[in-house]
This record gives C-alpha cells, structure tokens and sequence, in this order.
C-alpha cells in the first residue's frame, strides 16, 4: 500500500514483492524491459509512462484517479508522478457498491 513520501518506484518493488513476482515476470506482463522496470523501482527513471501505467494498475489492480484517455498515449510522452496514481482502498469499494 502507497504511503506518505513514498515513490511509484517503491509501491511498485513492494506490490511486485508481496506477489512472489520476478522483475522478469512483471516486465513480460507489462511488454517493457527487464531493465526498464530496474529503472522504476530503484528510482533511476521518472516512472511509467501513461501506457505503461495502465497496464500496471491492470495487472496490481490499482485505480486510477481519472479515466483513462488514449489519446493521451501520443507521441509526446508524459511521465508521471506518484500524485497522479492512487491504490484501492475499501472506501472505494463502498462508494461504488449498488444502493
């Protein structure tokens, strides 16, 4: 679970770790390179980029604060920062169940 000060680089070692998942084996699931994701976890990169992201939620079943949007995979890329990321919590579950 994300915490305060914490990086994406951080939260994604931690998620990947608690799965008994190899860099190798998350690497294949998001098409990204062994080494790119090296990158992220040890701080050496900004994070994923927006394609990148939202096959790391897919694959950790995180939420996204805001809808994805494919046009926003251009060829301009946009790095993102832990604040544009957040993590389930049971709340959202609630808020989402059915009156």
């Amino acid at each position: 679970m994300q915490t305060q000060g914490e990086t994406i680089g951080q939260a994604i070692r931690e998620e990947r770790e608690s799965r008994d998942w190899s860099q190798e084996h998350l690497a294949r699931l998001l098409d990204v390179s062994v080494n790119t994701v090296r990158n992220w976890e040890s701080g050496r990169s900004e994070g994923p980029r927006h394609g990148e992201l939202l096959r790391l939620c897919d694959a950790f079943d995180w939420l996204l604060p805001w809808a994805p949007d494919d046009s926003r995979e251009s060829s301009t890329a946009r790095y993102l920062s832990p604040a544009d990321w957040a993590m389930p919590s049971p709340a959202d579950d609630l808020a989402l169940a059915p009156a």
